[in-house]
């Protein structure tokens, strides 16, 4: 079963759809997958690409369970538009047993340039999803990616984060897309606060507790490394109890 809700609308995923092998996606790209300085915000992918992996491991997950992600990567080889053109994705399972599995995939644009690789490790739990929840149009509206999950533009360089009704997944919680993008917004403005040239390269997400509903995040970035070419940083998000809920890693490059 594939439940869409408010991130799939706030991240206009178009269709989520189950093959005899694999699971696609598209979404319609615009300003609104840009982050605040215009440029594509590589973890607008997020919501894409951890509902293709995770209904890839969902559809064959034992009887009465769901499957929650524990981990997220997404390896980016291109700059994606932001024009309106579609992205595709695509996920098939490599590995599944009684406790989970794991799946990976590839992003393409709709000229067929592949624009990331990803991979996903999800755990099955004995719960059910609900129902999904509106969206409002405001946030449909927004003019960017950190608008679209309502982090305020000027939250630097903790950005916090409210988990709306409408940010939630099937079973109440963050959706792991949500985070995994949040978490690349806050790496890239710390790396890129002495080095505007750096592009997101990679993000890792290990998903260490689930994020209820009605949850008050703070994602805080810490630059590990930052030289001319290469930069790395590492994202905590923390709840109202100081609690980790997901670690990131964020690795960027500069392209020129």
């Amino acid at each position: 079963m594939i439940v869409a809700g408010g991130p799939e609308r706030l991240f206009r995923i178009d269709s989520v759809a189950p093959g005899r092998t694999s699971v696609t996606g598209s979404m319609t790209t615009g300003p609104w997958s840009a982050g605040p300085d215009g440029r594509p915000c590589a973890g607008s992918l997020g919501v894409l690409v951890d509902n293709v992996l995770g209904y890839a491991i969902q559809t064959r997950r034992p009887e009465h369970s769901w499957s929650v992600s524990t981990e997220i990567s997404i390896d980016f080889l291109a700059d994606f538009p932001t024009d309106g053109s579609p992205l595709y994705a695509e996920g098939r399972v490599l590995q599944l047993d009684a406790i989970g599995g794991m799946a990976s995939g590839q992003v393409i644009d709709s000229t067929g340039r592949v624009i990331a690789h990803s991979r996903q490790r999800g755990r099955f739990v004995t719960q059910s999803p609900g129902v999904s929840a509106a969206t409002s149009k405001h946030r449909l509206l927004a003019a960017d990616t950190a608008t679209v999950i309502g982090i305020p533009a000027c939250a630097m360089p903790d950005l916090p984060l409210e988990v709306t009704a409408e940010l939630g997944n099937p079973l109440g919680n963050l959706h792991g897309g949500v985070s995994l993008c949040a978490s690349e917004l806050a790496g890239i403005a710390a790396l890129r606060s002495s080095n505007q040239a750096l592009v997101t390269a990679s993000i890792h997400v290990a998903y260490v507790r689930p994020v209820p509903v009605g949850t008050h995040l703070v994602f805080s970035p810490s630059v590990l490394h930052r030289g001319r070419t290469f930069a790395l940083a590492q994202v905590v998000s923390t709840n109202e109890t100081g609690k980790p809920c997901t670690i990131a890693t964020i690795t960027a490059h500069n392209p020129s």
